[in-house]
């Protein structure tokens, strides 16, 4: 009777212990999330890398200004309506544009990353890429809404 009490509270230690340690093991910091979530801004076509017309390839590391709008945002990240606030939101600033995701309430939490890009402005006259810096600011997690 007693060994059984004694090896059922072994295996609830253990296993406790177990799921700790893989949390540990599987933890990734949050600015580590940012960051990867970040790189689809100039790397994917439903964001605002720019496209090749004539081939149709997408350029990693472009800015399309022509898509360069809140609703592309939109279409390319965004979180829930009532508790996004909640999740991992940015601002991304080029020259004197600045282009927040839809729960951005101007509370960065951390450096912005910055990152060199290749503008195109699809206007055929324009259409030479210039390097800009992008700024992406980060706002990691709201307990509530500001």
């Amino acid at each position: 009777m007693i060994a059984s009490v004694i090896i059922s509270v072994l295996l609830l230690f253990f296993a406790f212990f177990i799921t700790g340690y893989k949390e540990k093991l599987t933890f990734v910091p949050a600015e580590t999330k940012a960051e990867i979530i970040s790189l689809r801004f100039g790397s994917i076509e439903e964001c605002f890398a720019y496209v090749q017309p004539e081939t149709g390839r997408v350029l990693p590391g472009t800015i399309d200004l022509n898509n360069f709008t809140k609703k592309q945002m939109n279409l390319c990240y965004s979180t829930e309506k009532e508790k996004g606030y909640r999740d991992i939101n940015f601002q991304l600033e080029l020259g004197d544009k600045k282009l927040p995701t839809n729960n951005y309430f101007n509370v960065p939490q951390m450096k912005p990353f910055e990152r060199r890009v290749l503008v195109y402005n699809t206007n055929p006259e324009q259409n030479k890429p210039q390097e800009e810096l992008l700024q992406i600011q980060v706002q990691l997690s709201l307990t509530r809404k500001p």
